[in-house]
């Protein structure tokens, strides 16, 4: 029985790939009871040659699958994986990041143990080089066995920390749920509606993953199109809500300011400002058409929150008035 699938999107990684596969291969334990599935989208480097040169090596250790696309994108190789998966745990591993040596022992130690887990955290050392890592702590709930209530929830919700690489899930709660179609931001679109259906996780505190600082990611690439994509399925899950689930349209509240985020990072402020209107438009006549507006106020969103709702003109200030703060220094 394969107990955890690890699938690894390839695109034009040639530079960092055998980084990233030397890192399963220096694991402190394997196993065949380990998945991995590499999906080389289309590469247009040396990517292919790099797989087929691990793809031995790997596959002393672990069960290996090697599937090769033209280009699609992020989210469908990502779904492509969900689809190839046979393991009862799903984690994702960026191609030109890697895996710390305790990551499969520390994770099997878990899941092999309790199948009642339905997710786990992971935090992560960040770097560009690797003398110069930094702990990234992407969870703050607790550590060991958590029971998820309403307000843990509420609390993961508010922090946006959705990241694939971060979480190990059941593959039973993606046939439910896959990657939205856009280019970028996928995770944060997609893991909060896995997580809201979740009632035990497991948070590991010590960082076993190294997430690499690459300028050149689609994350630090944002385009016009990756916008507009986030807005069609921030509008397409909010018309699709439930509107008794009190968390999830907390979470389209939190979504529409990633979009507000993105916005300003990208537009000036007055064409940035006009879309927002928009978009606030759009979620102001959800709530009042399903009468939902005490959720504001029931979850004591916070008041900063408010006023950029409002008054999203006020992030520009605050954005001015952070690099002064950051000139001082």
């Amino acid at each position: 029985m394969i107990l955890l699938s690890v699938i690894i999107p390839v695109y034009n990684a040639g530079n960092f790939l055998s980084d990233c596969f030397n890192s399963l291969l220096e694991q402190s334990i394997k196993s065949r009871k380990i998945e991995i599935i590499i999906i080389n989208d289309g590469s247009l480097d040396n990517s292919e040659e790099i797989i087929e040169q691990f793809q031995v090596d790997l596959s002393k250790d672990y069960l290996v699958r090697i599937y090769s696309q033209n280009n699609q994108g992020i989210a469908k190789t990502r779904n492509k994986g969900l689809d190839l998966a046979s393991g009862e745990y799903i984690a994702f591993l960026d191609s030109d990041d890697m895996l710390s040596p305790e990551y499969f022992e520390k994770i099997l130690n878990v899941i092999g143990k309790n199948n009642t887990i339905d997710l786990v955290e992971i935090n992560a050392y960040t770097f560009q080089n690797i003398s110069d890592k930094k702990i990234f702590q992407a969870h703050f709930l607790g550590s060991g066995e958590i029971l998820l209530t309403n307000n843990k929830k509420k609390l993961a919700l508010e922090a946006r920390k959705w990241f694939a690489w971060s979480k190990v899930i059941k593959k039973a709660y993606y046939i439910d749920y896959y990657f939205p179609n856009v280019k970028s931001y996928e995770d944060q679109l997609l893991y909060p509606l896995i997580f809201i259906k979740c009632k035990k996780i497991w948070s590991i505190r010590e960082p076993l993953y190294y997430y690499r600082v690459n300028q050149n990611s689609l994350t630090n690439n944002l385009k016009l199109s990756h916008l507009e994509d986030f807005y069609s399925v921030f509008k397409q899950q909010l018309s699709d809500l439930d509107a008794s689930n009190e968390l999830l349209i907390l979470n389209s509240f939190y979504n529409l300011f990633v979009y507000r985020y993105l916005l300003f990072e990208f537009y000036p402020p007055h064409q940035a400002y006009t879309f927002f209107k928009e978009a606030k438009r759009f979620f102001l006549s959800y709530i009042k058409k399903n009468k939902i507006l005490f959720l504001i106020k029931k979850y004591r969103i916070k008041k900063n929150l408010i006023l950029l709702f409002f008054f999203p003109y006020l992030s520009v200030i605050y954005k001015y008035l952070f690099s002064i703060l950051k000139k001082r220094k």
